[in-house]
């Protein structure tokens, strides 16, 4: 599954294929079938995150039409500022 993780408040540390970075609220971290982005810290009182987990048939049917990559493309990374 390819899930798309939009934390909407708070800050936490993950940990994700050999390094950490930080996501903040406004951030979104899109994971690959397969992988998975882990909390290893919370660094704020409280978080909110959202999560959707898409089959890989359904992400390369929406997203190759419209010009972005297909499911077995992704590399971890985070967007920041979803609306």
């Amino acid at each position: 599954m390819v899930r798309i993780s939009a934390l909407i408040s708070g800050t936490v540390r993950i940990w994700s294929h050999g390094g950490a970075g930080l996501v903040r609220g406004g951030e979104t971290v899109v994971n690959a079938p397969g992988s998975g982005a882990r909390v290893v810290e919370r660094l704020s009182e409280t978080s909110e995150t959202l999560s959707a987990y898409i089959s890989p048939h359904l992400f390369d049917a929406v997203a190759t039409p419209a010009g972005g990559p297909c499911a077995a493309q992704l590399t971890p990374r985070r967007l920041e500022h979803f609306s």
